[in-house]
């Protein structure tokens, strides 16, 4: 399960995907349509791609 949450830890979303299918690949699709002032993720969410993103959003 990829969850995204709010600041209390309410959570938003989730995306159920395989067990073997990397937390990274669902990050786009969690933040997708969101107004986040801020993002904080464990290092399984640490790529290239996803930093490009965060830091185009000013994040």
């Amino acid at each position: 399960m990829h969850l995204l949450a709010d600041q209390w830890g309410w959570p938003l979303r989730f995306i159920l995907t395989g067990g073997e299918r990397n937390d990274c690949t669902q990050a786009s699709a969690l933040l997708a349509g969101t107004e986040a002032t801020s993002v904080i993720a464990d290092r399984d969410y640490d790529t290239d791609d996803l930093r490009a993103e965060l830091a185009a959003r000013n994040l």
